[in-house]
């Protein structure tokens, strides 16, 4: 007689086999493959128990699946592509409710997402993350109102934290804010004008919280620009610019709020420097230069504003001088 236990446990394990089986047939998937036109998409629908799991989608009728659809309560959960045909997914997008909420595309090919999209309730866009240096740290930030950028913000040295914010109105930059040294604070700014040409930009050279260096431009070129040199909150030395070379410089070199020399430049190289040196308002030296080296001085020494002596150099060192009166 065989034992009861043996007979127990046989008859469990015929049970449990049924059950399986049973939940194969159950859970078993189906596939329903339609066309929606001889050139169209090849879809496959796939269900699970009668409802929709998941959707296939063959784009360009080669044999390969390049759409993903899977669902959740008959209802979109989440979307992958395939979308360069390289037999790998790289756009992901998450549904809620219906609507898109989220977006993660691999635009490098190394299967991992590096730009990724956040949509507001009604599946709009309001924020966009990306990685632009593939280290797999987002880098810059993307914000969005109305369907249109209101700022950027970007990570030059990877620390996860922005050093250049940039502002938009209307699509258009106006204001960019800029820590151009990454020491964690902002030292530059920059203010933009119809088209998105540069108007102007403000500096703290020395960090110190104060501006000191102002930059003037026109039609997106540097114009004109002004240092305060003491820390006074006084403009002492202004450069004057056309087409991105130095013309003119003028400095208040005693800091008393006056112009007392004056250079001008050809080429990029000085020409020729004016100087009051007795502070009366009127030049009464002048400094004249070839390829950079002085060759020839005027001055007034007599402050009247007639010139009484000349000096003529080369290679720095005077060889004739010139008694006028």
């Amino acid at each position: 007689m065989k034992n009861p236990l043996y007979i127990y446990l046989s008859l469990l394990l015929l049970f449990l086999l049924s059950l399986f089986e049973l939940e194969n047939i159950w859970g078993a998937e189906t596939k329903e493959t339609r066309e929606a036109s001889p050139q169209g998409p090849v879809v496959h629908f796939i269900r699970k128990d009668g409802r929709l799991v998941r959707q296939e989608q063959d784009l360009d009728r080669d044999g390969d699946i390049e759409v993903w659809l899977y669902y959740v309560g008959e209802e979109i959960d989440r979307q992958e592509e395939d979308t360069d045909n390289d037999s790998r997914v790289d756009l992901w997008t998450y549904y809620l409710k219906g609507k898109i909420d989220r977006q993660e595309r691999d635009t490098n090919g190394d299967g991992k997402p590096d730009h990724w999209f956040f949509m507001d309730k009604n599946g709009v866009m309001e924020r966009e993350w990306r990685d632009t240096n593939n280290d797999h740290i987002v880098d810059t930030w993307l914000y969005y109102s109305n369907r249109e950028i209101i700022r950027i913000e970007k990570d030059k040295d990877s620390d996860r934290y922005p050093d250049l914010l940039a502002y938009f109105e209307k699509g258009a930059r106006v204001r960019e804010e800029e820590d151009t040294d990454l020491d964690g604070k902002i030292n530059l700014w920059s203010y933009y004008g119809a088209g998105g040409k540069i108007l102007r930009q403000e500096e703290d050279r020395d960090n110190d919280g104060e501006i000191d260096i102002f930059f003037y431009y026109q039609n997106g070129q540097l114009s004109r620009r002004d240092e305060d040199t003491n820390k006074d909150g006084l403009i002492d030395v202004r450069d004057y610019y056309s087409g991105q070379e130095l013309l003119q410089q003028e400095k208040d070199t005693d800091f008393d709020g006056q112009i007392d020399l004056k250079a001008y430049f050809v080429g990029g190289q000085l020409s020729k420097k004016e100087v009051d040196t007795n502070r009366d308002g009127k030049v009464d030296v002048r400094s004249y230069f070839q390829a950079g080296e002085l060759e020839r001085q005027e001055e007034d020494t007599d402050f009247d504003g007639q010139i009484d002596r000349r000096f003529f150099f080369r290679k720095g060192q005077v060889v004739k001088q010139e008694i006028l009166k």
